[in-house]
């Protein structure tokens, strides 16, 4: 990657300059590395805490294993397709996003309107992670709770509430483009 950018830097000097570079690699090692290791940590420690999650876990692993359908490394299709790993790594990241910082994005010109609260323009605005993957409307009164069956157990229009508004990657255009890297790596 980082050959990449500087052969970019090299051929368009005005179009990509060296902050852009050491932001584009500051991002993808230490920002990956540390959601990853936050989404690990809680992963284990809740797997820890509830022998049923546990036993869950390894029994759908084991059986991919069995089957020959999880190959090392593990590609994204593969780790995607075991729903209750998928459900676990999806908790651990509403319970605990890994990334602190809100995504800023400044009100452009005439503002806007959100929600019947005017906004004006230039004023810098963002969404909380932490706030949103908490919201009892999106996630039910368990909030405070890790429970991966709320990914797979809830009827569908439910399920496709809780996924299209979970914020851990952000969303849109200004989401994460390295998620599916982040989900292999853990």
């Amino acid at each position: 990657m980082l050959s990449l950018l500087l052969r970019l830097h090299r051929d368009s000097p005005n179009k990509l300059g060296v902050r852009e570079i050491i932001g584009a690699v500051y991002i993808n090692i230490v920002a990956a590395h540390d959601v990853t290791a936050i989404t690990l940590r809680t992963v284990f420690y809740h797997r820890s805490r509830s022998p049923a999650i546990h036993r869950k876990l390894y029994d759908e692993i084991a059986e991919a294993d069995r089957l020959c359908l999880i190959s090392y490394p593990a590609r994204h299709s593969e780790v995607s397709s075991a729903p209750y790993l998928s459900a676990v790594i999806n908790e651990a990241l509403r319970i605990h996003p890994g990334f602190g910082t809100i995504p800023k994005r400044v009100v452009p010109q005439g503002g806007v309107e959100l929600h019947g609260v005017k906004i004006p323009e230039g004023t810098i605005i963002g969404v909380h992670t932490w706030a949103i993957n908490r919201s009892k409307d999106i996630f039910g009164e368990d909030i405070e709770c890790f429970r991966p069956e709320r990914w797979i157990d809830n009827a569908p229009e439910k399920l496709q509430s809780i996924r299209k508004n979970v914020f851990t990657w952000g969303a849109g255009a200004r989401g994460c483009i390295g998620k599916n890297v982040a989900m292999l790596q853990k």
